[in-house]
């Protein structure tokens, strides 16, 4: 006997959408994410002296647009668009 409820959740657990990341698609798989998961999709330069800035648009209700902060994250939806900058504190 196949357990059609545990196959389809699987299955949704597993779906790829489109994220906009600083004007680029990416395929993302996961419910929700991170601000440095943004800031490596975005390819951004590294280092020490670096701040990051993540905002985002067109996401879900619970959080249409916004920013992220370190260590924070946020609901995914396909489509959603996230901008992610780097400036040197030197």
């Amino acid at each position: 006997m196949s357990n059609d409820h545990e196959e389809t959740k699987h299955e949704d657990h597993d779906k790829t959408i489109t994220i906009i990341v600083n004007g680029r698609p990416a395929q993302w798989t996961e419910e929700t994410i991170s601000f440095e998961q943004v800031v490596q999709l975005a390819k951004l330069a590294t280092g020490r002296n670096f701040i990051y800035t993540v905002t985002y648009d067109r996401g879900p209700a619970e959080n249409h647009q916004g920013h992220l902060e370190a260590d924070q994250s946020v609901k995914v939806k396909a489509g959603m668009i996230f901008h992610a900058t780097a400036t040197d504190r030197s």
